[in-house]
């Protein structure tokens, strides 16, 4: 609770103080135009507030909703909220993509932070994979503005966007991209199924990450890109249909739904539908009006996952059917939730009032190529779902207790309760302030109240059935066919292609990368083909040494005994040496003839020491021709990237400059040794290295094969 709340303080402390925007800058990672810039503006000051006083909320009811935290706990709540205030203030793209994309891993640490129960697994899973891939999409998207615009700090972008409607046709891959990576993040339309599947997290994850952190975090960046891309032809469209879709289906699952978190997730869901709307829209540009939305989202539905936290464990169950009388036994956290409940209702003075009369001003203000109505209807609609879904959860605090007697009711402490009001107070405070004065979005908001009202009423007392949400419409199951199909398919493949000899998969790898090579490379092939008739001269020793090096090598393929192969093999290294001092290079003919005798040396060794059933399995007529077939591509795809190289020299050769600079700058004759030793010691060092550490591999081997004997 400490470190967001000092957090918070400081960030009121600057706003108060220093005249915005400001932006600091540290190199990083400056070959790839990566830095350590942050932009401190009024939109991240507002979201890193809003940050902080959540994490301190739900800091203070954590003390009290785990009987025993673990300290796991609070270092993944810390991870998530460093990574949110990082994403916030960022001013480099790619900085931007390294924070979005921890605050994907710490939310997945943190919804699957119980680790014993499926549910909770199964959640963090799809909330990784989606917020993961839609997170590629999105770091393309933000690399593609970089690279049309040149520019890779967002201030810049922000600076230079009235010019930038000449580039609006090409920047709309980037903005379809971008746009994919901040549905996913917000759960929209039609990424919205893995926030009901979250739910499986503690109340505080949800209370934090689900109200005011993690869905937030698309949101945040509509309005940091909100002066680059709001010029482009599909801004508005896209945005407006989006919003409305997320926005009404999410209100019609919250009626449907009979899990407290679920209802409060698909809730969201809609609010946030209607956070994009508005930036579909012209007024979407008064930022004033958008944050304040923001704000009463924020602290309406924090309280009311922190009230669903407690009413979960006085319950012990997650099911609105079987709760009942909870002022009775949790009275400060009843009331908060009820001020929470009016605001997500819209009730007149309450913030969720005066947000949705924003939202109706803007959309009669609109000015579109079709009718503004249906837009209107939408979020009569879903103002009414709403409230029929916030009259069940009313029903929760009233009324006798169903199926517990008073023995068995955990009465939760003050402590617990505390951050419930505190949270839910701002959304009352805030909300009494303007004066209702009579308007059109009035008359509109006093409509949709009386009939969802009416309809509440008439639902409790004909005691109407909700049904569940049919399954053919509920996205997250088929999301959960998906992945089990995928691990079932997974797990086919795996017993087609299992062995007991780890040696057996090489041949699938080989196979595989040389089918991907030989794609990419077939319409090279006439190049590489005239390549490799020009006429250069070769001496009839190299033709004679490269047809032994090949007899060798296919011997190596299809002679019986393992002792035999390993001949064949140290034939091919030998002659290889001598194909060197043939183009003079005596010093790489050396070592290989140094590396292979030890080689053999060994091999002869750990072959002598093994059973002979494990060294010399039959091998079938089938499996032979296989891996000839295997070599021959191979070697042929190799042989082709030479000729390509070694013809289309695209970088300038480096030899000149060992040449020049083997005696001045390393105090040597023989530039080979010079580059083996000083220019690129550390090069060698690691590949002394590497024969070490096979070395002691080996001698490891044979001891253990000592002592086993």
């Amino acid at each position: 609770m400490l470190v967001p709340l000092v957090s918070l303080v400081i960030v009121l402390d600057i706003a108060s103080q220093s005249s915005l925007p400001q932006t600091t800058f540290l190199k990083w990672i400056p070959e790839l135009g990566i830095h350590l810039s942050f932009l401190i503006d009024k939109v991240s000051l507002f979201f890193t507030g809003v940050t902080c006083l959540m994490g301190a909320l739900i800091g203070l009811y954590c003390q009290s909703y785990f009987k025993k935290a673990s300290p796991r706990f609070y270092i993944y709540l810390m991870l998530f909220m460093t990574s949110m205030m990082g994403t916030v203030v960022s001013n480099n793209i790619g900085l931007l993509i390294v924070f979005w994309e921890l605050t994907a891993i710490a939310s997945f640490l943190l919804i699957g932070f119980n680790t014993t129960t499926k549910e909770a697994q199964k959640g963090a899973l799809m909330t990784l994979l989606v917020t993961s891939i839609t997170g590629l999409c999105l770091m393309a998207g933000l690399i593609l503005v970089a690279l049309i615009t040149q520019f890779t700090q967002l201030s810049d972008l922000i600076e230079i966007a009235p010019q930038l409607s000449s580039l609006q046709p090409y920047l709309t891959p980037a903005f379809i991209l971008i746009l994919i990576g901040i549905l996913g993040k917000s759960a929209q339309f039609p990424f919205h199924f893995w926030l009901p599947k979250a739910m499986s997290a503690p109340a505080p994850v949800s209370a934090y990450l689900h109200s005011a952190a993690m869905v937030k975090l698309g949101i945040f960046l509509l309005a940091r890109l909100y002066p680059i891309f709001s010029q482009n032809s599909l801004w508005t469209p896209t945005l407006l249909t989006i919003g409305v879709i997320t926005m009404v289906i999410g209100a019609m699952y919250a009626v449907l739904s009979h899990d407290i978190k679920e209802l409060l997730a698909y809730s969201t869901i809609s609010q946030l539908g209607a956070l994009v709307l508005n930036f579909a829209m012209t007024s979407a540009g008064d930022s004033n009006s958008i944050l304040f939305q923001i704000l009463n989202h924020v602290v309406y539905k924090g309280a009311l996952f922190m009230a669903a936290g407690i009413a979960i464990q006085v319950f012990h169950t997650q099911d609105i059917r079987k709760m009942s009388g909870l002022l009775k036994f949790a009275p400060i956290a009843a009331i908060g939730a009820i001020i929470a409940l009016a605001s997500m209702m819209a009730i007149p003075g309450t913030t969720g009032f005066i947000s949705k009369e924003m939202t109706l001003t803007s959309l009669l203000s609109l000015q579109i190529s079709y009718d503004a109505g249906i837009l209107i209807a939408a979020v009569i609609v879903t103002n009414i779902a709403l409230i029929i879904a916030g009259s069940r959860l009313i029903m929760i605090f009233f009324g006798p207790l169903k199926g517990l007697s008073e023995e068995h009711i955990d009465r939760p402490s003050f402590g617990i309760q505390l951050p419930v009001i505190l949270s839910a107070s701002i959304a009352f405070i805030f909300g009494t302030f303007p004066h209702m004065q009579l308007s059109i979005p009035l008359m509109i908001s006093l409509f949709s109240l009386s009939v969802g009202i009416t309809l509440s009423l008439v639902s409790y007392y004909k005691k109407w059935q909700w049904g569940p949400c049919p399954r053919w419409a509920n996205m997250g199951s088929h999301c959960d066919d998906v992945i089990t199909q995928i691990r079932v398919w997974s797990t086919k493949m795996t017993q087609i292609v299992k062995t007991d000899t780890p040696t057996q998969y090489l041949p699938i790898t080989l196979g595989f990368i040389s089918a991907i090579l030989l794609l990419i490379m077939m319409p090279l092939f006439p190049q590489i083909m005239q390549y490799l008739y020009q006429d250069d001269p070769i001496s009839s020793l190299a033709i004679t040494l490269a047809g032994i090096i090949a007899a060798g090598a296919i011997a190596a393929c299809i002679v019986p005994h393992a002792m035999h192969r390993l001949i064949a093999l140290s034939v091919v290294g030998i002659v290889v040496c001598f194909y060197f001092i043939v183009y003079q290079a005596p010093d790489l003919a050396i070592t290989q003839l140094m590396i292979e005798a030890i080689g053999l040396v060994f091999m002869v060794i750990l072959l002598k020491r093994l059973p002979k059933d494990s060294v010399d399995r039959p091998i079938t007529v089938f499996k032979q021709a296989g891996n000839l077939v295997i070599s021959v591509i191979m070697g042929c795809l190799a042989t082709s990237l030479i000729v390509l190289m070694t013809n289309n020299q695209l970088i300038e050769s480096m030899s000149g400059y060992f040449i020049q600079n083997t005696q001045a700058l390393a105090g040597g004759s023989n530039t080979v040794n010079t580059i083996l030793v000083d220019f690129r010691g550390f090069d060698t060092m690691g590949e002394i290295s590497v024969l070490i550490i096979a070395a002691l591999g080996v001698v490891g081997v044979l001891w253990t094969k000592e002592a086993h004997e």
